[in-house]
């Protein structure tokens, strides 16, 4: 493990020739400014939703997020876009084309997330921050609350995670082992899935053999799925994928890629002095290194309205997960809740998410 060192920043090739990046994304200062240079606060917020099920959530979802913000949906392939298409959704919503088949642990859900990231750059709209969010999310503190939490740190990323070479064993066999967890013959399932097992098996009991060796001069980082990273933060992202076929092609046969491919490329960036760094906690799973989410220790609890009050006192935004029908008390509570809440009031939130350790963004 001697090649993983905190002080090494991996290459990011700058050649034109081997670059599919379009030249937009590059070297353009994406901080909201004002016409004397200084950071605008006045801008939106891009929501990224990942969504494949529960079409009347997610309408909810889209129309209570929809201040001063741009909605930016990928619909699972799979899903059935007519009962997508029933709800109404705001103008400022848009389920983008580039869709893909998703598949849980694969890598189908960073192509997914790297659409997304695309999408909302591609739209000309200024941003303070890109939210990533499930479409079974719902937010804790009003919109109107987020919004100004994040249009207050311009300059802040909001994304967690540790070093995986020093925490358990496990965090570190999610990248060297190959998992199959893309479907090879979607049109046959059982036939599918009896293969990628059998080839899961035979992978990992050939590890001392066929393992992979960790990319030199990258610090794997490990964190949950969910965060709110700055345009220029996802620019330099796109950048760092077209640029580095290798690290992509790393990460094709990884498990559960969601909760460190990103995380692994900002750690490995100018923008790790932008996040709290890598954290000492190496045995925290995702709901402990959480960036604004309130997230059960299972991750599959679906919140109902007994957890309203405990939610209501979190300093987190969002709450992960609810469903338009086990979850309908506790949305009806939560959206009481954001109408009595007065404009001025003041968000609270975990300071150690608002200690700005520099006051100027990296250039790309």
């Amino acid at each position: 493990m001697d090649n993983f060192s905190r002080d090494r920043r991996f290459p990011v090739k700058q050649s034109a020739q081997t670059s599919s990046l379009d030249p937009r994304y590059i070297g353009k200062d994406w901080i909201p400014r004002q016409a004397n240079g200084e950071p605008m606060s006045d801008c939106k917020v891009a929501y990224l939703i990942l969504a494949h099920t529960d079409a009347p959530h997610l309408a909810k979802l889209v129309n209570t997020l929809d201040y001063r913000a741009r909605l930016f949906i990928h619909l699972d392939r799979k899903a059935d876009r007519t009962a997508f298409d029933a709800f109404h959704l705001p103008p400022s919503a848009e389920f983008i084309p580039d869709s893909v088949r998703v598949s849980w642990g694969a890598f189908s859900i960073v192509q997914a997330t790297l659409n997304l990231i695309k999408a909302a750059l591609d739209s000309g709209e200024t941003f303070s921050h890109l939210v990533l969010l499930s479409g079974q999310d719902y937010p804790i503190k009003s919109p109107e609350a987020i919004y100004r939490f994040l249009t207050a740190h311009p300059q802040r990323q909001f994304i967690r995670f540790l070093d995986m070479t020093t925490s358990p064993n496990h965090h570190m066999r999610r990248i060297i082992d190959y998992w199959f967890w893309e479907p090879w013959l979607p049109a046959v399932p059982a036939i599918d899935r009896f293969m990628r097992i059998a080839m899961l098996k035979i992978a990992h009991r050939l590890r001392p053999l066929i393992a992979k060796k960790p990319l030199e001069g990258i610090t794997p980082a490990f964190g949950s799925q969910w965060w709110a990273i700055t345009p220029d933060c996802a620019a330099y992202i796109l950048q760092f994928v077209a640029d580095n076929p290798r690290f992509m092609k790393f990460y094709r046969y990884v498990h559960a890629p969601d909760e460190h491919f990103f995380h692994t490329i900002i750690a490995n960036s100018p923008y790790i002095d932008q996040t709290n760094g890598f954290e000492d906690c190496p045995h925290c799973g995702p709901h402990r290194l959480a960036n604004l989410h309130a997230i059960a220790t299972s991750l599959n609890k679906v919140h109902q309205v007994s957890d309203f009050d405990e939610l209501r006192q979190s300093h987190q935004l969002f709450v992960r997960k609810v469903t338009s029908t086990e979850s309908s008390a506790l949305l009806a509570r939560l959206d009481e809740l954001f109408c009595a809440e007065t404009a001025a009031q003041p968000i609270q939130h975990d300071e150690r998410l608002t200690e700005t350790s520099c006051s100027q963004t990296p250039s790309l």
